[in-house]
């Protein structure tokens, strides 16, 4: 509230006793009313005066923010210090100077202005907005761990305005919360959470205007899970799809990354040149954004793709220009990586100090905590090095040295994953050893009951025991079948997985590359370009053998089941799209979504099998599956708009026998309901299971 300027003694003013209350009565309300006029007109002008220069200034910022981001920064601190802001264009501002802060990787001071818009904000979906834009300063500094959990604190208020088209920016910030928690998610291996996320971010971006920057964001992680997935040539289309949805709408500011992403998973599948290509736009569109990180990674790669066509003078001069970036940036990995690099490319032309610098990152690497593999892998990069000189005593002994840590990695890495393995086909040949005595102890009470009404009444009873024998007999003969059948399907699983592990061993792969190396400079009589074309294809083909033997040891068990029903039946339908092309919705219920253990395994598998069969016989193009209660019973309908079947001539396939005996275990029943030309609907009903413990 300003203070006007009021004199103390007007003119006239004399002291001593007042002769009259009214005038002085009057007085003050003619002072207040003049105050409150001048305050409103001074404000008007404020207004008018100021608008069209904030609509000026917003503009500069945009232009700016497309190439210049460290101007946009400037630009939005200068605004956000004058008092003639309004609280809108605060939040405009502000959340435009914590994107550009994060671009610019000025990690902690976007998370004071999230703090402060946080502080600002004047109810609950201004606060959302500045918490989504803190993890957007947590997610690009690798805090992963503190962003899912902050997600987990806030993931029923993100649900709430997910149908809300009126208000985009309400949708667009519960995308984005979706977006950055799928993305954390994907960098710690939560990948059936991660693409559940992912997916329903990218659908509301979709359908939002000016929303590209978030689209391709959403795409770019979508990749990445793609990846570790084991698909690169899926991933490398979706990224792709990213950068064109980028330049298509002239949306510049982060191409230099999706360029990175195209080479990393170029590299992945063995383009080198493209890769190259890739990394040399990334690095020109990083100088051009002023991203002097991004041009430090490109600069890195660029470098180790040099080392690849051993084009040494190449690679230390990317090498010379990546180090200073690179370390600038805190980014350590990256940092002692451009060592080993400039170590290597040192050697390799002849100059002192080159086995100085791969030393130098070993020690390193050594030195930090979870960098188990990373120590491997430059240990053998040492003896490479010590091997090309001819120091054949010191390569020997780093090679051991290589061995034994990538024997040390592996073996604890697949000893994990096989122990899961093993602990869940036990647990499910118990179950189903458990089950079958139940069955049984069944059946023998009910023939018993059956053969004493034969005694009592007679031939008829008689004939309803022999009938019922045989429909028993029948029973019987299809649970073992259905048994063997799922017995020989575990056994030849663990057969190929123990198989292609066998053959495809970490270890003597990286061993062997190692070894070819080392032949590589030691075999001095063969005749040189002969001995390079044969080695780096030897090289290449190992290398891809690695590639798919890291893909191969995360198939013993889906982990969709790791983070509830929900997420696995969420799973189950994005891989149903993702594979066939085929859109699945879900719906689950809050009071199912936990079921216990073992009855979500038999509704996951249940569903499984649905969307199996959806895929490979039903040419549908839409799938709707809802898990809820009604009537009191826990109900699961999988419904498609395919072509259908007869239901009649499938009794003989284990896929439906599967379904029906699981329901069996649920004390549930299962219903089938589809002919030929019609929609197929198959519906599970069960009692809810009570708690496990």
């Amino acid at each position: 509230m300003h203070n006007q300027s009021v004199p103390d003694r007007p003119s006239g003013y004399r002291s001593g006793p007042r002769q009259s209350r009214r005038p002085v009565a009057f007085a003050p309300v003619a002072i207040l009313l003049c105050g409150i006029l001048w305050t409103m007109g001074a404000a008007g002008q404020a207004a008018s005066g100021t608008r069209p220069e904030f609509a000026s200034l917003k503009a500069r910022i945009v232009q700016d923010d497309r190439r210049r981001p460290d101007l946009s920064i400037q630009l939005a601190q200068q605004a956000l210090a004058q008092a003639s802001a309004t609280t809108e264009d605060r939040i405009w501002l502000r959340s435009r100077l914590i994107r550009d802060l994060i671009r610019m990787r000025r990690t902690d001071e976007a998370l004071g202005q999230a703090r402060a818009g946080y502080a600002e904000a004047r109810d609950a979906e201004q606060q959302r907005h500045f918490e989504v834009l803190a993890w957007d300063a947590l997610c690009d500094a690798q805090r992963n761990e503190e962003v899912v959990k902050r997600y987990r604190d806030l993931a029923a208020q993100l649900r709430l305005p997910a149908g809300n088209t009126r208000n985009g920016a309400a949708s667009m910030d519960v995308a984005n919360g979706w977006r950055l928690a799928g993305t954390a998610m994907m960098r710690l291996g939560q990948l059936p959470e991660s693409i559940h996320l992912l997916t329903q971010a990218l659908r509301v971006f979709d359908a939002l205007p000016d929303a590209v920057y978030e689209s391709s964001q959403t795409l770019t992680a979508m990749a990445l899970v793609d990846a570790k997935s084991g698909n690169p040539e899926q991933a490398l289309r979706t990224v792709q799809r990213a950068i064109d949805l980028s330049v298509a709408a002239d949306e510049r500011s982060s191409l230099s990354s999706y360029q990175l992403r195209k080479a990393y998973l170029l590299s992945l599948l063995g383009r080198t040149d493209e890769q190259e290509q890739a990394l040399l736009t990334a690095r020109t569109l990083a100088q051009q954004e002023l991203m002097s990180f991004n041009v430090g990674v490109a600069a890195t790669n660029l470098a180790d793709v040099a080392l690849q066509k051993k084009d040494y003078r190449a690679a230390l001069a990317y090498t010379d220009e990546a180090i200073p970036m690179v370390e600038q940036s805190g980014d350590k990995e990256s940092l002692w990586v451009a060592w080993i690099n400039k170590g290597t490319a040192l050697n390799r032309l002849g100059r002192p100090g080159g086995i100085d610098w791969i030393r130098k990152a070993l020690a390193a690497f050594a030195a930090a905590p979870g960098m188990d593999s990373n120590v491997a892998e430059t240990q053998g990069y040492l003896a490479e090095e010590l091997a090309f000189n001819h120091d054949y005593q010191g390569a020997y002994e780093a090679a051991m040295r290589f061995e034994r840590l990538t024997d040390g990695v592996r073996k604890a890495a697949d000893q994990k994953r096989i122990a899961e393995a093993n602990a869940a086909y036990e647990a499910d040949r118990r179950q189903r050893q458990i089950e079958g005595l139940e069955e049984e102890q069944r059946q023998q009470r009910r023939f018993r009951w059956m053969l004493a009404l034969a005694a009592a009444a007679g031939l008829t009873a008689a004939v309803i025991a022999a009938v019922s024998r045989y429909h028993v007999k029948r029973a019987y003969g299809a649970v073992r079948s259905l048994g063997a059948h799922n017995e020989k399907s575990l056994e030849e699983e663990r057969k190929r997985v123990a198989r292609e592990l066998h053959d495809e061993m970490g270890q003597q792969l990286a061993a062997l590359r190692m070894e070819l190396s080392v032949a590589q400079h030691s075999s001095a009589h063969a005749d040189p370009a002969a001995r390079e074309t044969a080695l780096s294809a030897l090289t290449s083909r190992v290398d891809a053998l690695v590639a798919s033997m890291r893909s191969v040891v995360g198939q013993l068990r889906p982990p969709a089941m790791d983070g509830g029903l929900e997420i696995a039946l969420a799973w189950l339908a994005s891989e149903l799209e993702r594979q066939a092309q085929v859109q699945c919705d879900v719906h689950v219920d809050e009071e199912l979504r936990r079921l216990p253990a073992d009855a979500a395994t038999l509704v996951f598998r249940i569903a499984q099998e649905c969307l199996s069969n959806v895929r490979r016989h039903a040419a549908a193009r839409r799938v709707h599956l809802e898990l809820v209660m009604h009537d009191g019973q826990c109900e699961m309908s999988v419904e498609d708009d395919g072509s259908g079947f007869d239901v009649t001539a499938m009794r003989s396939g284990y896929g439906i026998l599967g379904m029906e005996e699981r329901a069996r275990m649920l004390v549930g029943t299962l219903v089938v309901d589809s002919a030929p030309g019609h929609a197929t609907t198959v519906t599970l009903r069960f009692p809810m299971p009570a708690p496990a413990g």
